[in-house]
């Protein structure tokens, strides 16, 4: 007896630096044997993205950045919440807890940057300038 494949599957398209979208689809099922079939399950965790909820000064900076959340922040408890740095290109340079309300930037290359704090499912984030 065969087993089912079962996946799930989520694809993530990265249109700029400040903009991303989710992309999910179901495959049109044309196999007539079931077991041969793919099914695939959309994922329902999906996180809401807050732009412009954080507060960065000084922006742009060379050296040292406070974080803190903005005026339309949503939550105010931000023990366990994530602290994330993307650069231009999408990469994860800074993934830590937020222990800290400064950020050091002194040794990043000069360049664009996104801020994200993560807590749950709420993504806030804020865009960077470094310069040097």
């Amino acid at each position: 007896m065969k087993m089912k494949k079962h996946f799930i599957i989520t694809t993530i398209s990265v249109l700029s630096i400040l903009s991303c979208e989710v992309l999910a689809q179901q495959a049109q099922d044309k196999s007539k044997d079931e077991n041969e079939r793919l099914y695939f399950y959309p994922s329902y965790d999906v996180s809401r993205i807050i732009k412009g909820s954080l507060a960065l000064y000084p922006n742009p900076a060379s050296k040292t950045v406070k974080v803190a959340l903005g005026d339309r922040a949503e939550f105010v408890d931000i023990n366990g919440a994530i602290l994330l740095v993307y650069d231009e290109l999408g990469r994860v340079v800074v993934n830590k807890k937020f222990d800290d309300e400064y950020l050091d930037v002194s040794t990043f290359p000069a360049g664009q940057y996104i801020v994200s704090l993560r807590k749950d499912k709420l993504v806030y984030s804020e865009k960077l300038a470094v310069i040097k």
